[in-house]
């Protein structure tokens, strides 16, 4: 696939500070640029969030306050009448509807597309909670510049896999949070191109991301300043909570008078106090081999073979996703030159003695998985803010298929998964009906071949199609998605230059999980979607065909004789019986029968046209009509 280069907005940022931020599900923080005494060259640094470089993504709803990162976390340890809320990034742009069961409680689902947390402040959604998160990075920053300076605008990370709905609510959270969004940059991505500026290294990444709350593999080819990424796979439930979650499964197993003596309510509370205790012994175990975990005056002792026992199938499931991106990528394991590790997940000592065996090569180490997505979106909001002599172009990729509803329910691709962004793609269709003056475009997502099995995104109306014979019609339908993930659909009469568009923002995100799913779905029902939609598209060909003859029959019967028309309708009737069956064969062979049997009949009424068009004309007419052709 040719590269396809990347339009920079021209406006550069001059105005304010301009920073990186990775906003995570269980840390965030934000970089900025330093000027330095000794070395006029402009270097990135993580911003002291007051206890290092990592802001915990926890915000404490008090009665009388509000508090974000480790302040939150300590401030719920003592108050019961305030909300902490932990791991929002996991709800950005979904519905009430994508709640699940055992988070209900938490929150008020009267609104459909927009759920919202029950806190002491009222009812809170998911993008303010996040705002909170941004803006007290955004004053960190602001409150350590020497010079002064607002901070204005900021490349931010979001998962590989986030949808449309996911990534608005990012730029929202940013807008409500007072910046702007200058660029949305996928995690993996960041990762590699901090790897590339910093160190130089040419060839081929696989990106391994195990945050908190995501697991993401992106494979990336950077050659001669260009980033490409070839191939995106990823899980957007599968990350450190879980592990944390199955610790703290494990310690209650090990204490069952525990929840013999607590109801459900106290136990949900203190399960969230519970599984700060197993992060903190999980990220202590990287280093210890064992240690002591005491808790509502009960004590075990955890080990880093029992970690590894509790996370193995877990990270098991990370494995099988590389496998899946080699996939796309057309590549084999050989094939990788680096492997980058993003994520404090990946600190845990399975995660890369896993990996050293799955791909025989050990992971680079050279800079920290905690700070490499920040230091890649800093060097991109570096490269989008001012002219720099070392330049790299990014080419990011579309996660699924994108496309349109055609007639039978078909989905008509478009843009395939794994195409390179910015892209356009156009497409031709036509008229169904005669007549028909309008055309609904109703645009899908997903690897399936019929509309019900993939996701809805949006649908428009174009109006004013001059009335014609079907088919007749040209409709230019042009997809083009932007750097950020965002797309906008337009369509074009081509003959009467009538056009409207639509741009794709929806109100909710895919369910947990969705995302991989409708992947593997599209793998494991590939042979029988085709199957289906060959047996759709036979249907529909006999009924245009049905519907043409018996257009063509009322039209000009009198070139039939009684004969002929009783055999053509009896194999109308043939057809529409096989029709409702889903033998392809069968169906096609009756649309071959019929098709031949009202061959004559289509011949004669040709000439019947050519002998009305004829009529009354003299040669030299005929021949100069013909000239004029």
């Amino acid at each position: 696939m040719a590269l396809l280069s990347i339009s920079e907005p021209s406006q550069k940022y001059k105005t304010g500070t301009v920073i990186g931020i990775d906003l995570g599900t269980t840390h965030s923080l934000a970089v900025a640029a330093v000027e330095s005494l000794i070395n006029p060259l402009k270097k990135w640094q993580p911003i002291n969030q007051g206890d290092g470089p990592l802001l915990a993504s926890a915000i404490f709803y008090g009665v009388n306050e509000i508090l974000v990162g480790s302040d939150a976390i300590a401030a719920q340890a003592n108050n019961t009448e305030g909300v902490l809320i932990t791991s929002i990034k996991r709800f950005m742009g979904k519905s009430s509807a994508d709640i699940p069961a055992n988070e209900q409680h938490r929150w008020d689902l009267s609104d459909p597309k927009l759920p919202r947390l029950k806190t002491p402040h009222g009812l809170i959604s998911a993008i303010e909670v996040s705002a909170q998160i941004l803006k007290t990075l955004k004053k960190n920053v602001e409150l350590q510049s020497n010079q002064g300076r607002k901070v204005s605008s900021a490349v931010v990370t979001v998962p590989a896999y986030f949808d449309e709905a996911q990534r608005q609510a990012t730029r929202d959270a940013m807008r409500l949070a007072g910046m702007q969004t200058l660029r949305l940059l996928n995690e993996p991505t960041a990762a590699a191109l901090a790897y590339g500026l910093e160190q130089e290294v040419q060839g081929t990444y696989l990106v391994y991301d195990l945050g908190g709350g995501t697991f993401d593999v992106s494979i990336l080819s950077l050659q001669a300043s260009v980033f490409e990424v070839l191939a995106t796979a990823g899980d957007t439930a599968l990350g450190g909570d879980d592990i944390d979650d199955a610790l703290v499964e494990y310690w209650l197993y090990q204490s069952p008078e525990i929840i013999a003596h607590t109801n459900e309510i106290a136990l949900l509370q203190d399960k969230l106090a519970l599984r700060q205790r197993m992060r903190q012994a999980k990220e202590a175990l990287s280093i210890e081999n064992s240690i002591k975990v005491t808790w509502r005056n009960h004590s075990i002792i955890l080990t880093r073979e029992i970690l590894n026992q509790v996370a193995e199938k877990l990270i098991q499931r990370t494995l099988k996703i590389c496998d899946a991106a080699l996939l796309d990528a057309k590549l084999l394991k050989k094939d990788i030159n680096h492997i980058i590790l993003v994520g404090g997940s990946t600190r845990l000592n399975l995660v890369q003695t896993l990996l050293t065996q799955w791909f025989g090569r050990e992971p680079l180490h050279n800079v920290d998985p905690d700070i490499v997505v920040a230091l890649g979106a800093g060097y991109q909001a570096r490269q989008l803010s001012e002219v720099t002599d070392n330049q790299r172009l990014l080419l990011d990729v579309t996660p699924l298929s994108l496309g349109i509803e055609t007639m039978g329910g078909l989905v008509e691709k478009i843009i395939p998964r794994n195409t390179p962004l910015p892209v356009t793609r156009a497409q031709k269709f036509t008229t169904y009906q005669d007549g028909q003056t309008a055309l609904s475009i109703h645009i899908v997502q997903g690897e399936r071949e019929q509309v019900e099995h993939c996701r809805s995104l949006g649908q428009f109306i174009l109006q004013g199609i001059p009335p014609m014979v079907a088919g007749a019609a040209r409709i230019e339908v042009t997809f083009t998605v932007d750097v950020d993930g965002l797309l906008t659909v337009s369509a074009e009469e081509t003959e009467t230059n009538i056009k409207t568009h639509i741009q794709i923002n929806p109100a909710s995100g895919l369910e947990e999980s969705a995302i991989i799913s409708m992947l593997k779905a599209g793998v494991q029902y590939a042979a029988e979607d085709v199957a289906e939609r060959i047996l759709a598209e036979k249907r529909l060909d006999a009924e245009q065909l049905l519907t043409a003859i018996h257009s063509a029959i009322e039209e000009d019967a009198h070139l039939l004789d009684d004969e002929e028309r009783q055999r053509i309708k009896q194999a109308m009737t043939d057809l529409q019986q096989i029709m409702t069956t889903t033998q392809t064969d069968k169906i096609t062979e009756q649309t071959e029968v019929l098709n031949h049997l009202t061959e004559p009949f289509a011949g004669r009424r040709m000439d019947e046209r050519i002998r009305r068009a004829l009529s009354g004309k003299s040669i030299d007419q005929i021949e100069i009509s013909l000239g004029n052709k």
